[in-house]
């Protein structure tokens, strides 16, 4: 088994072990006889960091407890290493600080909404830019009270609470903020809740019936997503070559608006335009007049096509080269014309809507059909 460091001085980021066993794969593995690389667990992802040897790195993007040990996965640059080879461990310090003011926020978090509010946390989940829980609640959250325990949260965390890390047996260690908190945690905490900085909820939305989320950041990511919204304030207010952004962004947005009123103007006129020179491809039949047509279009100007050509043939059959197709009828358009169009590209393979008036999706073959199809609408 590998000797837990990292439960022993959390803040030990560097060391030496030996590999005890190698794999070869997608990722190259080492066990190791001790480690200080917390391995992913309880919500918390694992460390990062390096396993250096004399010709080898290991740069190591995941850790996770087996039975026989905790496991080192990465990238292996150099050469493989032979067993029982002395390394040097290093983890990302900062990514670990990152990830135990997280976890310790949540903690603190939790235990405020639910002894004020009796919100109780079921799940957590450390992610990539930040943090999230879920609550079993079937009613609609009160989103005062959820803001109201970022503020004690945040007041708590200036308090400087200590947080003690402790085992009730062999089995069972436990994370207590005394007087607010007491959980059994494999996690790796902060000393002290001044250490979290500072905490925020991002987003309070419904998972689920049965379920909400809170997304929430702490400590040194709030700095890092400030600092993020910064560049993207700079970039926006330089693109807009405005300093005053918000009236920027409302002119912006009104010049768009208008642009589209016109740009939907333009579209209905060129499809005016376009139905009326193919309904001169139209032709007579005893159901009315009708349209058959292969035309290199999407879809959605397929349907639009439709809704102009409906006013003038009775029956009209549009595909294009990807085999999608509309079609469409008038209520005095022959009922079994109609049924008979349906049979048929039913037996090419049809899927889509299906209506009485108006059909739209697609065919998996669709050689020779409109010339079968003018042949069955000209039949008497």
């Amino acid at each position: 088994m590998t000797e837990k460091i990292f439960y022993k001085d959390p803040e030990k980021y560097t060391d030496k072990a030996k590999i005890i066993y190698l794999k070869e794969g997608k990722e190259f593995s080492v066990l190791l006889d001790r480690t200080i690389f917390y391995p992913e667990g309880g919500g918390q992802p694992s460390d990062r960091g390096i396993i250096k040897g004399e010709n080898f790195v290991i740069r190591v993007t995941n850790v996770k407890e087996e039975k026989d040990g905790i496991w080192h996965y990465g990238i292996l640059e150099g050469e493989k290493p032979n067993l029982y080879t002395d390394v040097f461990l290093e983890i990302d310090w900062r990514l670990r600080r990152e990830y135990s003011q997280e976890h310790s926020a949540q903690h603190l978090f939790s235990a405020v909404i639910e002894k004020r509010f009796g919100y109780e946390t079921t799940g957590f989940q450390i992610l990539e830019d930040h943090t999230k829980i879920e609550i079993p609640f079937f009613g609609d959250l009160n989103l005062s009270h959820i803001f109201e325990a970022e503020e004690e949260t945040n007041n708590l965390i200036m308090e400087g609470l200590p947080i003690l890390v402790y085992w009730k047996d062999e089995k069972t260690r436990i994370v207590e903020i005394p007087s607010i908190d007491v959980n059994p945690c494999g996690g790796i905490h902060v000393k002290n809740t001044k250490e979290i900085g500072l905490f925020k909820v991002l987003k309070v939305y419904r998972k689920n019936a049965q379920f909400w989320r809170i997304e929430f950041i702490a400590g040194s990511r709030i700095l890092k997503r400030l600092e993020k919204r910064e560049k993207e304030y700079e970039y926006i207010k330089q693109r807009l070559g405005d300093p005053e952004i918000l009236p920027a962004i409302d002119r912006l947005l009104e010049k768009l608006s208008n642009l589209e009123k016109e740009n939907k103007k333009y579209k209905d006129d060129i499809i005016t335009f376009e139905s009326e020179k193919l309904l001169e491809e139209s032709f007579e039949t005893l159901g009315g007049k009708v349209l058959l047509k292969r035309i290199d279009k999407e879809i959605n100007d397929l349907r639009f096509l439709g809704q102009k050509l409906s006013q003038h043939v009775s029956f009209y059959f549009l595909i294009n080269r990807n085999k999608q197709l509309i079609m469409g009828r008038k209520e005095n358009f022959p009922k079994e014309k109609w049924e008979e169009v349906i049979f048929e590209i039913s037996q090419r393979g049809y899927k889509g809507k299906e209506g009485e008036l108006f059909y739209q999706g697609i065919v998996e073959r669709d050689e020779n059909l409109l010339e079968f199809l003018k042949e069955l609408l000209t039949k008497h």
